[in-house]
C-alpha cells in the first residue's frame, strides 16, 4: 500500500491534474500541475498520445525525463 509519506523521499514526480487555482490554493509539495483539460481538443476529444506525450515532456512529467516514475493526483 501507497502512503502519504512515500512522498516524501522525492524518488517520485507526483503530478496535480486539478485546476491550476486549486492548486495554488493546496497542494502536495515538489507537486507538477498539469489541469487535466489541457488534455483534451477544443470539440472535447482526447487529444493524440503525441501530443499528450509532448505536454507532458514540455513541463517534465514523464517517468523517461525526471528519471522517476510518475504518481497522478486530483
Amino acid at each position: 500500500m501507497f502512503k502519504f509519506e512515500d512522498l516524501e523521499d522525492n524518488e517520485h514526480a507526483i503530478l496535480d491534474s486539478r485546476f491550476k487555482a486549486n492548486h495554488d490554493a493546496g497542494n502536495i509539495p515538489t507537486s507538477i500541475n498539469l489541469p487535466f483539460t489541457l488534455m483534451f481538443k477544443q470539440d472535447k476529444s482526447f487529444k493524440s498520445p503525441d501530443e499528450m506525450r509532448d505536454i507532458l515532456e514540455h513541463i517534465g512529467a514523464l517517468e523517461d525525463a525526471t528519471g522517476q516514475p510518475v504518481i497522478t493526483s486530483c
